[in-house]
């Protein structure tokens, strides 16, 4: 049930702009910031409104994402939970409805998902079966 290849790492924080600083400190970066005002997302197979900041670099292959949100969703659930940290290993995928078949049949619930800017996004619920959650990545 793992995924063939790790293209994003996702980490969800408190403040996004003090992280970004301190690992452009660190020499990762330089980090794109996005903001989300209004965002639809399917948390647990409810609708919810959310707010998000997400900034986003690469370091080599891997694109590191991080995430600071408002409202409630599977982002500030996992910080209530967990604190700041490791939230999702993300895999690029051709066809994502097919790919979220393949691990519902399997047994996996959908945690999360939704669209940004064309870009479609499911967490699929496996924290508690491999320590980390899996991210579909569908890119335009």
């Amino acid at each position: 049930m793992m995924i063939d290849k790790v293209d994003q790492i996702g980490l969800v924080v408190y403040n996004l702009d003090k992280k970004v600083e301190e690992l452009e400190k660190m020499g990762l970066g330089p980090f794109t910031k996005l903001e989300i005002p209004s965002l639809e997302v399917l948390y647990r197979g409810e609708t919810k409104k959310i707010r998000m900041k997400i900034a986003m670099a690469h370091t080599g292959n891997i694109q590191l994402e991080l995430i600071e949100a408002e409202g409630e969703c599977f982002y500030t659930d996992f910080l209530e939970e967990h604190g700041e940290g490791l939230n999702h290993l993300g895999t690029y995928v051709q066809d994502i409805e097919k790919e979220k078949r393949r691990y519902t049949e399997k047994g996996v619930d959908i945690l999360q998902e939704g669209e940004i800017y064309g870009v479609k996004w499911v967490y699929l619920d496996t924290y508690d079966k491999i320590g980390f959650v899996i991210e579909l990545i569908q890119v335009p």
